[in-house]
């Protein structure tokens, strides 16, 4: 198991989590001794699809109105939990190249590709409409993936469901990504695609 960083909505610090491969659903039980009943907790979460989804970017050019991926987490369990999200398994594509792209690679990078688009690519994250990162403080994808993101807020570590870092039974959670190609980038990027996957971890 390798300790990730976990960057806090609240841009305040990090803190860090275990990284656990796949995802996590604990078990709901019931046991009976004699005339007592037993019940465990449930720990559910739902977003209207799977837990880990696969994404690609393509057909970007600079200045381009950025795309967006957008979703929503709700707690359908019994018991509290805490939520974080990793973007993962980035790929760039070369998909073809373009004279003008050529041209680039000649003058530029001896003739060689320049194939990173998640070097460029700025990320942007608002959760229930609340600025996590925002556009201007141009954060790429190469600089967030493969770290967990916390996506409850922690300015307020002793206010019960008010900062606290819990997401509760059947509270819900909105996620608003946004993935934009600055206008200073160059025609290296001219076809190029991202593909990428989105991991909710919750514990």
């Amino acid at each position: 198991m390798n300790k990730k960083i976990l960057i806090s909505l609240s841009i305040i610090g990090v803190v860090a989590a275990i990284a656990i491969g796949g995802t996590i659903a604990y078990f709901s039980d019931q046991e009976k001794s004699e005339d007592n009943m037993l019940a465990s907790g449930t720990f559910d979460i739902s977003d209207e699809g799977s837990w880990t989804k696969n994404y690609s970017i393509s057909d970007m050019y600079p200045g381009k109105i950025p795309e967006e991926i957008n979703f929503a987490l709700h707690n359908k369990g019994s018991l509290p939990m805490r939520v974080w999200m990793i973007i993962k398994n980035v790929n760039n594509e070369e998909n073809g190249i373009t004279d003008s792209e050529q041209d680039w690679y000649d003058a530029r990078n001896g003739g060689n590709p320049k194939n990173d688009l998640d070097s460029a690519m700025v990320y942007a994250l608002d959760v229930n409409g609340s600025l996590a990162l925002e556009q201007e403080a141009g954060i790429t994808v190469s600089q967030i993936k493969d770290y967990y993101i916390n996506l409850v807020k922690t300015d307020k570590p002793f206010e019960h469901n008010n900062g606290d870092g819990i997401l509760y039974p059947g509270h819900t959670i909105s996620v608003a990504q946004k993935f934009y190609l600055p206008p200073e980038t160059e025609n290296w990027a001219q076809s190029d695609i991202m593909n990428f996957e989105i991991e909710i971890l919750a514990q």
